[in-house]
């Protein structure tokens, strides 16, 4: 098949980890897949593409001035019938938009991944849903959670679209990686606490910080790094000096060698107020490292709590902070959690699992005959006209 992924990233997160996992799966089983990524004139992100050529995947470059842009359309359309596209699979609202827009009277399936729509503001809200809107003329839409699936039924998408497929990942890029070594200074009786993710509120960056200052009265050898960049940097790194712990926390920025950065780290920790399927979790205990994690979105179909991880309350740095002294004291239990989740993730998030779940959908709709196989043309829905995408 002859597959086109389409996704505008703002860096590298969860759904661009996801989409090159995927793109290599599938490269790997014999399909052909470009990737489309756009280029955002207010947001030129292009390090997914980077990585995407790395791994020998073909990219397309779509310029975007930012707002609905036609020519973006025209072009996305253009790479569908020059490439001779039989399925179209978009990660993210923005994607999600132009390809069907682009698509709008072509007979090729439109399929979508949705991670989830994080984001309070107006702005956000109105963007989700307009694609919630959208997907109800997908042919498949992908969820990585039940949470995700409820919305999108709610919105009015059909139940027998949509389809739950986790996120998986290529385990064999971190069995063996060596430690970062800017990470991992060797000092004495060091422990490196690490937290991978965009630095924004819901994520739960200074619940992680106010446990640690905690954490830091019995254990002053505890380091804290965060991994990532987003707008709540500043604000992290002045809450991080005000409760006295500045010295202890490193903001290492965005990475590319991220199997390296997870075996620099001790334990692992997510503290977000909500998520879908976090790649981060699936990532860190696969590299072997003790994992803790709220209890939001699937994150419990993943962590069985003190069998292969930690599961805490959201917006609690009380329950952090007993859950990560546990650790600290427990040695046995800690290597427990490393080496179960590990096997877990090996056995059940593989990237080989999802990518023949999505393969399923793609070619069962290729099968489809010429009147079901595309169902914008049949819908009574016309083409967005948002000025917003």
């Amino acid at each position: 098949m002859r597959i086109l992924e389409l996704i505008s990233s703002g860096g590298h997160y969860g759904a661009e980890n996801m989409l090159l996992n995927l793109a290599q799966g599938l490269q790997e089983v014999g399909e052909t897949v470009t990737v489309g990524v756009f280029q955002n004139s207010q947001n030129p992100n292009l390090e997914i593409a980077d990585r995407l050529r790395e791994a020998g995947i073909a990219v397309e470059i779509v310029p975007c001035r930012g707002r609905f842009d036609l020519r973006a359309v025209r072009e996305v359309r253009r790479i569908m019938t020059q490439r001779k596209i039989e399925i179209v699979h978009s990660h993210g609202y923005k994607a999600d938009l132009y390809s069907l827009a682009a698509a709008w009277r072509l007979r090729v399936p439109l399929v979508a991944t949705c991670h989830n729509w994080p984001g309070k503001s107006i702005a956000l809200r109105a963007y989700a849903a307009l694609d919630r809107w959208a997907l109800s003329s997908f042919a498949r839409i992908g969820v990585v959670s039940g949470e995700v699936a409820r919305l999108l039924e709610r919105a009015g998408v059909k139940q027998d679209r949509i389809v739950p497929i986790p996120n998986g990942i290529d385990t064999r890029r971190f069995s063996s990686a060596q430690p970062a070594r800017d990470i991992r200074m060797d000092s004495a009786g060091e422990i490196v606490i690490g937290v991978v993710g965009r630095l924004v509120r819901e994520k739960g960056g200074e619940v992680l910080l106010r446990a640690i200052a905690e954490v830091a009265k019995e254990f002053a050898t505890v380091r804290l790094i965060f991994v990532g960049e987003g707008p709540e940097r500043d604000f992290l790194e002045e809450c991080a000096t005000k409760l006295g712990i500045g010295p202890a926390v490193m903001f290492a920025g965005h990475r590319s060698d991220m199997p390296e950065v997870y075996a620099a780290f001790d334990i692992c920790v997510l503290p977000s107020f909500g998520e879908g399927m976090p790649m981060t979790v699936l990532e860190a205990m696969a590299a072997g490292r003790a994992m803790i994690a709220t209890r939001v979105g699937e994150i419990p179909h993943v962590i069985t709590d003190g069998e292969n991880g930690l599961l805490v309350e959201p917006k609690d740095p009380g329950g952090l902070r007993d859950a990560i002294h546990k650790l600290l004291y427990d040695t046995e239990l800690r290597q427990k959690l490393a080496k179960n989740g590990s096997r877990h993730i090996r056995d059940n998030f593989s990237f080989e699992r999802m990518t023949q779940a999505y393969l399923e959908i793609y070619g069962g709709l290729a099968k489809a005959t010429p009147s079901n196989m595309h169902t914008v043309g049949a819908s009574n829905h016309h083409p967005p006209q948002s000025r917003h995408a």
